[in-house]
């Protein structure tokens, strides 16, 4: 992504591992190409910058799925526990550690991280 992509696009596209190129005015639109992705990948797996796929725990895995269907990326902690753990009255502390554990997964192997409003909501987000 950025300014050099913009300006030289078919010469970053023919790089080797580079499947997508975007310019600066694209930047921010990340996030959304990537999910057009997960939509079209029928394994629903996630894969690493460098292409190889991401070991996922089955929640961490529907987390994901979860972030990459709502809209603007953004989850209530409310949305999440009633998916997650539908019949447990309340759920904040495993989802606490569902996050902490996901977060330097997202964070190692994408451009993405995960922030927290204050434990009310969650959002993926480009670094």
């Amino acid at each position: 992504t950025g300014c050099y992509a913009q300006l030289k696009a078919e010469e970053v596209s023919g790089i080797e591992g580079v499947d997508l190129v975007l310019g600066s005015d694209e930047k921010a639109r990340l996030i959304q190409y990537l999910s057009e992705v997960w939509s079209g990948n029928e394994q629903k797996r996630f894969f690493a910058t460098n292409g190889d796929a991401v070991q996922l725990t089955p929640m961490q895995q529907q987390l994901m799925e979860m972030f990459y269907q709502s809209p603007a990326y953004t989850l209530t902690k409310a949305e999440i526990c009633a998916a997650l753990w539908p019949g447990k009255p309340d759920a904040s502390d495993t989802l606490y550690t569902l996050i902490k554990r996901l977060k330097p997964v997202v964070e190692q192997h994408s451009n993405l991280k995960i922030e927290s409003d204050r434990g009310k909501s969650y959002r993926l987000t480009i670094k």
